[in-house]
């Protein structure tokens, strides 16, 4: 199933990164490290490596958690953003 399916989700996440309007910078950063984890369970220790240091040095604050970033972190201070969140999230 890793073979089948993790390489399906590397495709995903290059259509993502290739999608316009360009996704924020943090979000490209966290789609990038997905794609490096994706890699590292293939056995790609290199490629891996390689997308986490492309990823940190596109953003310096780059988590290595799994948890997506907050739409609510990119809205502009003078406008109200709604959106919700659960409290039985993992992080």
């Amino acid at each position: 199933m890793v073979d089948t399916e993790l390489p399906k989700a590397i495709k995903f996440v290059k259509m993502y990164l290739q999608s316009e309007p360009t996704p924020l910078i943090p979000l490209q950063a966290y789609a990038i490290g997905m794609q490096a984890r994706f890699e590292k369970f293939l056995g790609n220790k290199e490629v891996s490596d390689q997308l986490k240091a492309e990823a940190k040095g596109l953003d310096p604050y780059f988590s290595r958690a799994t948890g997506i970033p907050s739409p609510i972190l990119f809205s502009p201070p003078d406008q109200m953003c709604h959106q919700h969140i659960s409290f039985f999230m993992p992080f």
